[in-house]
């Protein structure tokens, strides 16, 4: 396997490209290729306008932002939300608050090897209008 700053830096397993591809680039393959640790790219021009074209862009975070966080339902709500927000911009709002009343410290955000790790001590919401 290959390990440069930018593979590490991004959580690239598997330094693949795939090129963008007429009328098969879409959000289901980029997903899909992300997901396995590659690099996904959509293709611009196999949307007719632009609105599918963010349709598409939507559908990405709806599927990406979960599998990078560790897909757990908070996730899935922060995907979905900003899927939404990139298929029709308006106002995107996330919040949290940790379910701990003590909140967190230092040390429990410096321990965090895996996103998924903090949203399970936190209650998150998140909403697009």
């Amino acid at each position: 396997m290959i390990k440069t700053r930018f593979t590490e830096m991004f959580g690239i397993k598997h330094p693949v490209v795939q090129g963008g591809m007429q009328w098969v680039g879409r959000a289901e393959l980029a997903s899909a290729v992300s997901n396995a640790g590659g690099l996904g790219i959509l293709t611009g021009l196999t949307q007719p306008t632009p609105d599918d074209l963010r349709k598409e862009f939507g559908m990405v975070a709806a599927v990406g932002i979960p599998a990078m966080l560790g897909n757990s339902g908070q996730a899935k709500a922060i995907g979905q939300a900003v899927a939404r927000f990139v298929a029709k911009p308006g106002k995107l709002s996330i919040a949290a608050k940790t379910k701990d009343p003590g909140g967190l410290g230092v040390a429990d955000l410096a321990s965090i090897g895996e996103p998924g790790v903090i949203l399970d001590k936190l209650e998150v919401t998140a909403t697009a209008e």
